[in-house]
């Protein structure tokens, strides 16, 4: 049941001013209410990509936080929700409410609820035996319940994941001429030399990182994204 799963400025690139009207990003889906802060324990807050303005989601955890990134960085994901709550009885008949820490929604319709913990919680066995006990009451609400560890995230994936989605927004411009280059890529290439031949400074980096992200490119070896990483295109067959 456990997962385990900047280039320099070029001084001849144009900065285009674009003016726009800042929209709220939709509210948290979370079932609970999620305090802004705590003293006992990290809370934290992020904007997601959902439509147009992205949606809140809210976290109890640095790893949670992991989760979600490298979560959102799959292909087959469509989104992430938070706090997702679920009646279940235990031994005794009582009824309880488990809140899941990250719903996972797949673009195949697939839905799987999820308990995150660091590894050492689950040497007790009772996290496990709650979740077993859950997993056979699901009723088709859920297609399976996981558990997502510490010791599940590569550490490489998610400085990868974190890298797309802190430079996951468009730029029109930028994205073009860098499919027009990726385009004409025979080989593998480095990012620094295929950035050089955009023209765009670190416009031109971000969107080979977004089109990394989108499978448009690939690494040519499981590494940290840097200047100096190759890459290659990513036939279509």
């Amino acid at each position: 049941m456990t997962v385990t799963a900047a280039s320099g400025l070029n001084s001849h690139a144009r900065i285009t001013a674009v003016a726009s009207v800042y929209a709220s990003p939709k509210p948290s889906l979370a079932g609970r209410k999620i305090g802004a802060a705590s003293k006992g324990h990290f809370t934290g807050q992020m904007v997601i990509p959902d439509g147009a303005t992205g949606r809140v989601v809210f976290s109890e955890s640095r790893l949670e936080i992991l989760w979600k990134i490298y979560l959102l960085s799959l292909p087959e994901v469509e989104t992430v929700i938070e706090q997702v709550p679920f009646e279940w009885f235990d031994d005794d008949g009582e009824v309880h409410t488990k809140y899941f820490d990250i719903v996972i929604v797949f673009k195949n319709g697939k839905r799987l609820a999820c308990e995150v913990k660091p590894e050492i919680r689950l040497e007790s066995g009772r996290v496990m035996r709650e979740l077993r006990a859950i997993a056979a009451q699901l009723d088709g609400r859920f297609d399976d319940v996981r558990v997502l560890t510490d010791k599940g995230l590569d550490p490489i994936a998610v400085h990868n994941a974190e890298t797309f989605f802190a430079m996951r927004e468009a730029d029109e411009e930028a994205d073009a001429a860098a499919g027009a280059v990726i385009s004409r890529l025979a080989g593998s290439a480095s990012l620094r030399g295929l950035s050089s031949q955009i023209g765009l400074g670190p416009r031109g980096t971000r969107a080979l990182i977004r089109l990394i992200a989108r499978r448009r490119i690939r690494l040519c070896r499981h590494e940290r994204i840097t200047l100096a990483s190759m890459v290659r295109r990513v036939e279509v067959i």
